[in-house]
């Protein structure tokens, strides 16, 4: 979710962060224990950089790697007919 903090739009988790913690050193991400992207329980939120989140996300099986051929491909629901199946 969003939320307006001094008259901006931020999202739930880093409002959560700044509102329970304190402020978000330049650089660092917000990121989540718990996986649960909903979440705004500062107790399951830490702080890292963006290398750190590519590495958890890894860890944790989070990484879904993107289809050569773009989102949905299926060769059988090819239109082109000079591409062999």
């Amino acid at each position: 979710g969003r939320a307006r903090v001094n008259q901006r739009s931020v999202v739930a988790h880093r409002a959560s962060w700044e509102f329970f913690v304190g402020p978000i050193p330049e650089g660092l991400n917000v990121l989540y224990r718990c996986d649960v992207t909903i979440c705004v329980n500062p107790a399951h939120l830490f702080l890292g950089t963006h290398t750190d989140n590519m590495r958890d996300m890894t860890t944790k099986g989070r990484l879904r790697r993107p289809s050569p051929f773009g989102r949905g491909y299926d060769p059988r629901r090819n239109r082109n007919p000079k591409v062999a199946v």
